[in-house]
């Protein structure tokens, strides 16, 4: 990490603590514009690639492994007890 990008973190967080304070409905419109927008050009851009049968049956198969490791983790959170 450059010493630039390590002396820019705190006046971000002031920032984005800023907006959210002030700003809490503008801000989570402007992050779920980023995401939408992110989630869009990657589509856009997978369909523009050509994939083999291979590359289908693996990404398949993370999906299905991810999936099931998510299932799990929230159902050893739901057993854990609150504090």
């Amino acid at each position: 990490m450059d010493s630039v990008d390590y002396l820019n973190i705190p006046p971000r967080n002031k920032l984005i603590s800023h907006l959210f304070k002030y700003y809490k409905s503008k801000t989570y419109n402007v992050i779920l514009g980023f995401s939408v927008a992110t989630v869009t050009l990657m589509l856009i851009k997978s369909f523009n690639h050509f994939f083999t049968i291979k590359d289908l049956i693996i990404g398949i198969c993370f999906f299905i492994i991810g999936l099931f490791t998510t299932k799990k983790v929230d159902r050893v959170k739901a057993d854990q007890p609150s504090i």
